[in-house]
């Protein structure tokens, strides 16, 4: 809204609407126009906010959990509902190649953006706690700006050939690779693609509303993946519309919906207001006038006001 009336005049001056990158928007190219003329724009952009921010790289609180088997990685509570673009909303990492994440595809071809699997058409509510994250979905079925592809369901990457092992039990889908585990759980009734180029690799849940859940642990941790997978199997879940309430055997009580807050054994988690870097190697607030990081003896410093930089002698010389 604060941009668009200026976007207007760039479209005209520099005749942009024959550039290539506008093509999805020339097909509107006279009401937009009207609307331009008439100083609309703003408003318009207002009440289809949802779906023209799609490019939008607004401030995001990333959580990010790692061990030496395995790392969780989320944008916790990032413009739930609105429509993505090439967001990568979060993934659990147990190998180069041994990831899982979701999405709701954009589209039926990785040719446009949002695709099938880069982006989101709608992007989900995340809330993720350590080694538990839970994703909710709520696709948009309102009339929208871009000629995005409604399509219906959710889906999971999990490719079974990059894990050691891969069980189903109560729901569940788990895998091993090396040390570390994985447990994925959909609230809608899943089934794996057993065809084509994803054959082995996507599970597909049927629904415009759907909630994901994924754990976390290893054989330090856990055991066995066995009794990995049993804990978990015969874990609690409990859904009520768009909220869950998860027992988790590592964490405990987990609450989280597609409103109001994430609850860890009745204490509220923080899902926004974090600092620039919470990390072994260094804490910065938001906003951060001047950053310091140390790993191994080695330092960085960097001061925004005064545009200087600082490194200790490893740094420097290299």
């Amino acid at each position: 809204p604060r941009t668009i009336q200026l976007m207007g005049d760039m479209m005209e001056e520099y005749r942009w609407w024959q550039n290539d990158f506008f093509k999805p928007v020339r097909r509107m190219k006279p009401f937009l126009k009207i609307l331009h003329k008439l100083r609309l724009l703003p408003l318009f952009a207002k009440l289809f906010e949802w779906d023209l921010t799609r490019n939008l790289r607004s401030e995001v609180n990333i959580y990010t959990y790692r061990t030496a088997d395995y790392m969780l990685s989320s944008a916790q509570d990032y413009r739930r509902g609105f429509g993505g673009d090439q967001h990568h909303i979060w993934q659990a990492t147990l190998g180069r190649r041994a990831v899982c994440f979701t999405t709701h595809p954009g589209s039926l071809s990785d040719r446009d953006s949002p695709g099938y699997w880069v982006g989101s058409g709608t992007l989900p509510r995340v809330g993720q706690y350590k080694n538990v994250a839970i994703v909710i979905y709520r696709i948009r079925t309102a009339p929208a700006f871009f000629p995005i592809r409604r399509l219906d369901f959710t889906h999971a990457w999990l490719p079974r050939s990059e894990f050691d092992e891969v069980v189903e039990r109560n729901g569940w889908i788990f895998a091993r690779k090396g040390r570390g585990y994985l447990a994925l759980w959909s609230m809608r009734p899943y089934r794996w693609r057993e065809e084509g180029e994803d054959k082995g690799c996507e599970v597909i849940a049927e629904g415009r509303e759907n909630i994901w859940i994924c754990e976390l642990g290893s054989k330090d941790e856990c055991g066995s993946f066995e009794s990995f997978v049993e804990r978990i199997s015969k874990a609690e879940v409990e859904v009520k519309g768009l909220s869950v309430r998860y027992e988790s055997p590592s964490q405990g009580s987990l609450i989280f919906g597609w409103d109001g807050p994430f609850r860890r054994n009745g204490e509220e988690v923080e899902l926004k207001g974090y600092p620039r870097y919470d990390n072994p190697y260094g804490y910065v607030p938001y906003p951060a006038n001047e950053v310091r990081v140390e790993c191994g003896g080695e330092w960085l410093y960097l001061n925004y006001e005064r545009l200087e930089r600082r490194a200790s002698g490893y740094l420097s010389s290299g």
